[in-house]
């Protein structure tokens, strides 16, 4: 093969977007001594994007917004994001399909512990391929795993850069043959999965654990408002795992794959998926 073969034929680089500047992945560089690789010190949101554009991002924007005041963390609300990010799909030539982005805020360089001002955050956004659930994965839905050692961590309201956590919880999950693990609050209530949250319908209607224990989800956030559409009120109340065990179905929600259907939790199976409702609601939450 040519060299001008091999050159047609090479992966085409990704570009990051690092602080104002598009970069090639191999350009993009941030000091080893940043506050979000020494402490996790950071922030994050992961946004879908379908046909060349983000969805859900003025939810996601504000969550990030409110996470960096809490955390004294600057926010530059005067960038358009909207446009940042669909130019960097066009860059990455994700806007024919599905794509995941995630933006990245860090403290940066600063001395000391605490939360000091950072004087040169660092701020960045990629983009990637996302290749969403297959049909089968939505029929078979998730199988939760219970680990015996399963509380949220108190920053469980936030997607902060320390999230070693819910990586070692969902490992845990794998090892034991299932797809996610359900996380507890501090009263051993059920709060969350790994990486979604939770609706659930009984005899008495829908609802979800009532906890400030777990992520406040941009894609729950939506469904919330379809089924409220549609006349549906979804109440908050504690909620016990035997409880959720029992329950006529449980779907798992985030902003990625959309709607899933929960198969067993524990081991026990539930009465049934509803997928069919389950794929309806999927469809409407990613109509545009």
């Amino acid at each position: 093969m040519s060299d001008k073969q091999e050159t047609a034929c090479a992966p085409r680089e990704r570009i990051i977007w690092l602080n104002g500047e598009f970069l090639p992945e191999s350009q993009a560089r941030i000091s080893p001594l940043d506050r979000g690789l020494l402490f996790g010190d950071g922030l994050f949101e992961t946004i879908r994007a379908q046909n060349g554009a983000p969805i859900f991002l003025e939810d996601h924007l504000e969550r990030i917004k409110a996470s960096a005041r809490r955390f004294n963390l600057p926010w530059n609300s005067g960038l358009e994001w909207n446009s940042l990010l669909t130019r960097l799909i066009r860059k990455n030539n994700l806007q024919d399909g599905l794509a995941r982005l995630k933006i990245v805020l860090t403290r940066g360089c600063a001395p000391g512990l605490g939360l000091p001002h950072a004087a040169n955050p660092t701020c960045m956004a990629l983009a990637e391929n996302y290749l969403a659930p297959a049909s089968g994965a939505y029929a078979h839905g998730w199988d939760l795993y219970v680990p015996e050692q399963c509380l949220s961590p108190p920053l469980s309201g936030h997607k902060t850069l320390n999230y070693l956590y819910y990586m070692a919880t969902k490992q845990e999950a794998i090892d034991n043959g299932c797809h996610e693990a359900l996380i507890l609050d501090k009263d051993g209530m059920v709060a969350e999965t790994c990486t979604a949250n939770l609706l659930t319908y009984d005899i008495n209607g829908w609802y979800t654990p009532a906890t400030n224990w777990r992520l406040p989800g941009t894609a729950f956030k939506q469904v919330e408002r379809l089924l409220k559409q549609q006349g549906h009120i979804i109440r908050r109340q504690p909620v016990m795992v035997r409880q959720l065990a029992n329950a006529q179905w449980v779907w798992a929600v985030n902003c990625l794959m959309g709607v899933m259907p929960v198969r067993s939790i524990g081991g026990k199976p539930l009465a049934s998926l509803n997928n069919e409702s389950a794929s309806a609601l999927r469809a409407q939450l990613f109509m545009g």
